[in-house]
């Protein structure tokens, strides 16, 4: 692990000891499959995002209710956006510094 990234938690099979590493931000994010709802949590890197030094569109509550960013340790553990079981967190994700 690198010093100086964010720690998200992660429920990819790629990822050792349930945790990613980003320069950008955690994500837990709700779909469905085949009616069942679906929960991924991941890292989601700078290079990747949309628009580019901004906070990633898909993380604007207007634009989706299905994904939550974030941008502390393990920030993005125990939620499921757009779901009543959501735990609280009272400091919502922020853009990283440098961005």
């Amino acid at each position: 692990m690198v010093v100086g990234l964010l720690k998200c938690y992660c429920n990819f099979e790629s990822c050792p000891n349930s945790t990613c590493e980003t320069d950008g931000y955690c994500y837990a994010a709700t779909s469905l499959d085949r009616g069942l709802a679906k929960h991924t949590y991941h890292c989601w890197d700078r290079k990747t995002i949309f628009p580019p030094g901004d906070k990633p569109i898909w993380c604007r509550k207007e634009e989706s209710v299905d994904i939550y960013c974030c941008a502390t340790d393990y920030c993005n553990r125990g939620r499921a956006p757009g779901t009543e079981a959501q735990s609280r967190d009272p400091t919502p994700g922020t853009v990283p510094q440098g961005m």
